[in-house]
């Protein structure tokens, strides 16, 4: 219980809700960090994104949560996205 297989390896639930707030952080942080996000397609964002990043998202629950986060975040104001890191990082 608050288990799940993937692959060979068992992660517990607690992991992958940590590793889905760093990925909500890294990202959040790379949409600030990007003013012309708005104007870009959220799967380009994600590409661009990963590969600055080197990262690598094998998970395709993971990865699907991530290309929505990022086309949900591209859209919320500057000001917001950044409380809402401030307030995540604390």
């Amino acid at each position: 219980m608050g288990e799940e297989m993937q692959g060979n390896f068992m992660y517990n639930n607690s992991d992958i809700n940590h590793e889905l707030k760093r990925i909500a952080i890294d990202s959040t942080n790379f949409l600030l960090n990007n003013p012309q996000a708005k104007q870009k397609k959220p799967i380009d964002l994600y590409n661009q994104w990963s590969r600055e990043n080197d990262i690598s998202i094998n998970n395709t629950e993971i990865s699907n949560w991530t290309l929505e986060h990022i086309a949900t975040m591209k859209n919320v104001d500057t000001n917001l996205l950044e409380e809402a890191l401030r307030l995540d990082l604390n």
